[in-house]
């Protein structure tokens, strides 16, 4: 279960778990997801501009880009990224977590979501290089079951931070008994990341390369707004939408 858990968790990040080694994927954030609190994407706008709070639009409306986890080929429609460019948010799909049912097929995930720490940004030079700087968390909630859950649920939760005390160090995670004689469990995973490389761009395809290693992800740009989701190529960060501002 151990091993499981870490590697379900850590399939969650690609974005969130870059390294200063160099050990990321890319745009990532890679072990640093991403911050979504699940609801829609706050609307930053251009900084002339005092417009509605929320951003309510579908993907790829021009200044309406919301942060959608089902982000794919379809609404890749490319654009120059050359720029300093700030995360605003990022979202992804409960079934991100759903690795964790190999070993207990009755755990039910819910409540996924990528938040966005402050001062947040990844560059683009024009001459093919980025560099990425994020830090945020991943939170979920797991409801395990009898069946997983017989060492009791000081067990299960000290197998589940041991499984990510090494990719994520500082993350909390909870687990009480619930009215099923299970654990629920709520996991709070701590991400920060350094990561530099080159990229490409090609048919609304953004290919960051870090240590000789290629991280595909489908983007759009409209106006000052950047949305980018990995392709399922990408192994280590297929799961997360993130939605970025350009900076003045």
């Amino acid at each position: 279960m151990k091993n499981l858990l870490m590697l379900a968790l850590m399939t969650l990040v690609w974005g969130c778990s870059d390294n200063p080694s160099g050990g990321d994927v890319g745009l990532q954030p890679d072990k640093n997801p991403l911050v979504d609190t699940g609801g829609p994407t706050p609307d930053k706008g251009p900084p002339s501009e005092q417009g509605p709070t929320t951003d309510k639009g579908p993907a790829g409306d021009k200044g309406n880009l919301t942060c959608d986890p089902s982000f794919g080929q379809a609404q890749a429609c490319g654009g120059a990224v050359v720029g300093k460019w700030k995360y605003t948010a990022g979202c992804v799909a409960d079934a991100a977590f759903d690795d964790l049912k190999t070993d207990c097929p009755g755990v039910q995930i819910s409540g996924v979501a990528y938040n966005v720490g402050t001062n947040n940004t990844v560059t683009f030079v024009a001459g093919g290089s980025f560099t990425r700087v994020f830090t945020g968390s991943i939170v979920g909630k797991a409801a395990f079951g009898q069946a997983c859950t017989k060492l009791g649920c000081t067990a299960l939760q000290a197998a589940v931070k041991l499984a990510v005390a090494v990719k994520y160090p500082g993350s909390t995670i909870q687990c009480t008994a619930n009215t099923a004689s299970g654990c629920d469990c709520d996991v709070d995973l701590k991400v920060s990341t350094f990561a530099a490389g080159t990229y490409t761009t090609s048919s609304g395809v953004l290919t960051a390369k870090v240590v000789s290693v290629d991280h595909p992800y489908y983007y759009c740009i409209q106006g000052t707004r950047l949305v980018y989701h990995g392709t399922p190529q990408n192994t280590n960060d297929h799961n997360v939408t993130y939605v970025l501002e350009l900076v003045p």
